[in-house]
């Protein structure tokens, strides 16, 4: 999915209040196995999410994002689920850091994130997933 594309979607979706737990990767060479850290999502869209974690990100950073959403699966086309059937129940991204701030109590901070590269058939899943959220 283009940058261009998911920035003009950004402003198409509401912001879904739902906690999600997210592993959240800095993207740099070497790319590092391990996730740096466990966030919570305070929000999503299909834009982006809303992320509370323990570190403070530079605006602009770039982080891989693997966000575990059971269920989203069921809105994949027949043929990605045939290609998808061993995957974990977690969707990938990258995202950008475009607003930050220190939470209230002083142990974290929330982050804006927008998304700026998703598989473009898990981008419309993903997109189905929401409009179907209770």
């Amino acid at each position: 999915m283009s940058p261009q594309r998911l920035e003009k979607d950004r402003r198409c979706f509401l912001r879904i209040p739902k906690e999600l737990s997210v592993e959240v990767r800095k993207l740099y060479s070497p790319l590092s196995e391990e996730p740096e850290e466990i966030g919570s999502t305070k929000n999503i869209s299909g834009g982006g999410i809303s992320l509370n974690v323990l570190r403070s990100y530079e605006l602009k950073t770039l982080l891989g994002l693997k966000i575990e959403m059971v269920g989203w699966k069921e809105y994949k086309r027949q043929l990605s689920k045939i290609v998808d059937i061993f995957s974990e129940d977690t969707i990938t991204a990258v995202g950008e850091v475009v607003w930050y701030r220190e939470l209230p109590d002083g142990r974290g901070y929330e982050l804006g994130i927008k998304f700026v590269d998703i598989r473009e058939d898990d981008y419309h899943s993903f997109i189905k997933y929401l409009e179907n959220l209770p």
